[in-house]
């Protein structure tokens, strides 16, 4: 009996170490084995990242179409001529619209036309603006920030945070201007100018012309005259800051073809006291020239 139950517990440590054996050999198969065809969790891991990829690829061609989309848009309302009429009756100018007037003026981009005009209505609810031609009318426009967006959303003036940071800028250059710190205010112009806003450039080139005529650099001065007529060619003033260089550059006639276009442009000009001074100077220089030779 007892060698039996050696034998059998021989049998029975066989049979366990055959059972390790077979169970190792089968685990060593399965470890070598090559990956199956199947779903495997790598292959949905795999799967899973093409998807996502495959989403964010068509994510960003889906933004990047909103962005050309919302480029065009741009596009297409600066291609457009604007006018924005701000309400300056009393009730309006009590709620700060003259100030309103001259900040979207400073942010207005070169196809965008600002005009004061008596009441359109909504009387309580000012400052009060129109435009034109969407006959859109906006009430409580009483900020700068808010002047900036309307101007981006209506007419094209992108960037508006950017916008009014040359704004407050070129408003420092003036500040420094009036108080005859020049050297100050031409960094603060050309602070403002390199930040290259969307609406108002042309007006801190045309002041950095002023100063730059004060200071004596009457080229300069020419230089961001003509700068200003080319980001807005109908605009009157770059052609009278023109004027004002030829005339401290002894270009006489050039000075008097540049006033005359600007009155071609803006007829109102004649009833300016300043213009119609700056003509008659020019046109007694041009008559005393002319009778010396």
């Amino acid at each position: 009996m007892a060698v039996a139950g050696l034998a059998t517990a021989g049998q029975l440590l066989v049979v366990c170490l055959e059972h390790s054996c077979s169970y190792s050999k089968a685990r060593s198969n399965s470890e070598h084995k090559p990956p199956s065809r199947g779903f495997s969790s790598l292959g949905a891991l795999r799967f899973c990242n093409d998807e996502r990829r495959g989403r964010r690829r068509g994510s960003s061609r889906a933004s990047g179409i909103r962005a050309d989309a919302r480029r065009d848009s741009e596009q297409h309302m600066r291609d457009q001529q604007h006018e924005i009429r701000v309400c300056i009756n009393k009730t309006c100018r009590k709620s700060g619209s003259l100030e309103t007037l001259d900040v979207i003026r400073s942010l207005a981009p070169p196809n965008v036309t600002v005009e004061s005009c008596s009441c359109i209505g909504k009387c309580g609810n000012g400052p009060n603006l129109v435009i034109l031609p969407a006959e859109m009318m906006v009430s409580h426009c009483n900020t700068a920030a808010h002047a900036a967006r309307l101007l981006a959303l209506q007419c094209g003036a992108s960037d508006p945070e950017n916008n009014l940071k040359a704004l407050d800028l070129k408003q420092q250059a003036n500040k420094a201007f009036e108080r005859g710190s020049l050297l100050e205010a031409e960094q603060l112009y050309t602070q403002a100018i390199e930040l290259n806003p969307s609406g108002g450039l042309h007006f801190i080139y045309a002041n950095r012309s002023a100063l730059k005529l004060a200071q004596g650099n009457f080229q300069g001065a020419l230089q961001d005259a003509q700068e200003a007529e080319r980001i807005a060619p109908k605009w009157a003033q770059a052609f009278v800051r023109q004027a004002d260089a030829l005339s401290g550059m002894g270009e006489v006639e050039s000075a008097l073809n540049a006033l005359s276009t600007a009155l071609r442009l803006d007829p109102l000009l004649r009833r300016s006291k300043g213009f119609q001074a700056k003509t008659r100077d020019l046109q007694s220089k041009l008559a005393t020239a002319s009778a010396s030779t």
